[in-house]
C-alpha cells in the first residue's frame, strides 16, 4: 500500500494547523471536500466568519480529493507534516514518532511538497535516490552548490566507498527533548562514538566540532547544537554528522575535467598538516585559532602514478560533474580514501615548486572552456 507524506506550509500558525485537523476529521465523518471548501474557505464579498484564507488549506483539501478520485488512496494513507523531525542515516529515512525515530518504507512512500521552504539538505538527497518525490512550486533556500550538494551526487553509488557514514538531521522544533532523542539515536545507531558535526556552508572550519559521546552527555550535546547550529526559526541549520576518522594525510588536488573528452588532469597537489591531539576539547576546527596548520608541496606525480587513487579521483569528479575545483581527499590507508569536499579557489597556496603548474592549471581551464564553445 502506498503512503503519502505531505509537507504543510511551515509558515502557518498552530491555530491554522488545528483548524485544518478539525476539518480533516469532518472528511472522516463522510463530509465531502467540496462541502468543506464551500463552508470553511474564504470567499471575497461573503461573510467569512469561521473561514480560513490560507492557501495551504485549499491545496491540501484538493490533494485529498485528487488521491481519492484518481488513485483510490484513502485519507488514512496520508501523513500530514507540520514541524515534525526527520533524519537520514546513509540511505535510510526516519521520521520522529513520539519518543523515537521510526524508519520509513521509502519504496512505497511519496513525498509531496507545494510551498514548503526547506531549511535542511535532506531534500537534496531525495532527488538523488529512488524515492518518489513531487515538488510543486518548489524553491531552494540555497542558491549555491555547497558541501551537501556534492555529497548528494554520490548517493546513487556506493556511499561508503566515496564518503562515509552520514547522518543528516532535520529538526524542525529545537528542544531539549528532541535533541535528547537525536543524541540517543546517534549513540545507538552509529558505529563510533567519536563524531564530527559539520555545517554545510559558510566558513566551514568555524562550524565544525568534534564530539566524543563517551564523554559528552545529552546536556553538553544540546548546548553544542544550540550554540552553533540552531537558527532563528528554532530549527537545526543545514548541518550533518560524520564519524571522526584517523587520517594519514589530507590532500587538496587541483584538477580539470573535460566533459567532452572525458580527460582528467591533475595540475597541483597540496598537503594540509594539522595537529588534532586536543580536538575533542576544542570549540571548533577554526584554523590558526584552535587548529595549527601548515602546508606541504606534494609532487603531483605521486598522485598520478597511484592508479588506485587516480581512478578513485576520476570517479568522484565524474559523479560530481564539476569541470574544475580543488578536490579535498582524506587518505586513510594505501587503498582507503574518503571524499571530503570540493573547495573554491580562495587561496591557491602556491609554492615555488608548483608555480608553473598553477599557471598551467588556469591556462588550461580557459582553454578547455573556449574549445568547447
Amino acid at each position: 500500500m502506498k503512503k503519502f507524506i505531505y509537507f504543510l506550509d511551515i509558515w502557518i500558525t498552530e491555530k491554522d494547523y488545528d483548524f485544518f485537523l478539525d476539518k480533516i476529521k469532518l472528511i472522516s465523518n463522510d463530509i465531502s471536500v467540496k462541502d468543506i471548501i464551500n463552508t470553511y474557505y474564504y470567499k471575497l464579498g461573503e461573510d467569512n466568519t469561521w473561514r480560513i484564507n490560507k492557501s495551504f488549506f485549499l491545496e491540501a483539501m484538493t490533494f485529498i480529493d485528487y488521491l481519492n478520485s484518481e488513485l483510490e488512496i484513502e485519507l488514512k494513507d496520508i501523513q500530514w507534516v507540520y514541524k515534525e523531525n526527520f533524519l537520514l542515516l546513509n540511505k535510510d529515512f526516519y521520521v520522529f514518532n513520539e519518543k523515537f525515530f521510526q524508519k520509513i518504507d521509502i519504496k512505497n512512500t511519496y513525498f509531496v511538497n507545494i510551498r514548503y521552504p526547506w531549511f535542511s539538505h535532506i531534500f537534496r538527497i531525495f532527488n538523488q535516490l529512488w524515492w518518489n518525490t513531487l515538488w510543486i512550486n518548489h524553491r531552494w533556500d540555497w542558491n549555491y552548490n555547497d558541501k551537501i550538494f556534492c555529497i548528494s551526487k554520490l548517493y546513487k553509488w556506493n556511499l561508503k566507498e566515496y564518503v562515509w557514514d552520514i547522518i543528516i538531521p532535520f529538526i524542525n522544533t529545537f528542544s531539549k527533548e528532541n535533541i535528547n532523542i537525536l543524541y540517543n539515536f546517534i549513540y545507538d545507531n552509529f558505529w563510533t562514538k567519536k563524531i564530527v558535526l559539520k555545517k554545510s556552508f559558510w566558513e566551514m572550519w568555524n562550524w565544525v566540532k568534534a564530539i566524543d559521546l563517551n564523554i559528552t552527555n545529552n546536556e553538553k550535546f544540546y548546548d553544542a547544537l544550540k550554540n552553533k547550529y540552531c537558527n532563528i526559526y528554532n530549527q537545526l541549520d543545514a548541518f550533518y554528522i560524520v564519524p571522526f576518522y584517523e587520517i594519514i594525510t589530507e590532500n587538496r588536488i587541483y584538477y580539470l575535467y573535460n566533459k567532452e573528452t572525458d580527460i582528467l588532469e591533475i595540475h597541483s597537489v597540496k598537503q594540509k598538516n594539522t595537529n588534532f591531539e586536543w580536538v575533542f576539547e576544542l570549540d571548533s576546527f577554526e584554523l590558526y585559532k584552535w587548529i595549527e596548520v601548515y602546508w606541504s608541496y606534494i609532487n603531483k606525480n605521486e598522485i598520478i602514478s597511484n592508479k588506485i587513487l587516480l581512478n578513485y579521483i576520476k570517479k568522484i569528479v565524474k559523479l560530481i560533474w564539476y569541470e574544475t575545483g580543488v578536490l579535498e581527499l582524506w587518505i586513510l590507508s594505501k587503498k582507503d580514501f574518503r571524499f571530503f569536499e570540493v573547495n573554491p579557489y580562495w587561496w591557491t597556496l602556491m609554492f615555488k615548486e608548483d608555480q608553473d603548474d598553477m599557471y598551467n592549471f588556469y591556462y588550461n581551464m580557459y582553454k578547455n572552456k573556449f574549445l568547447n564553445y
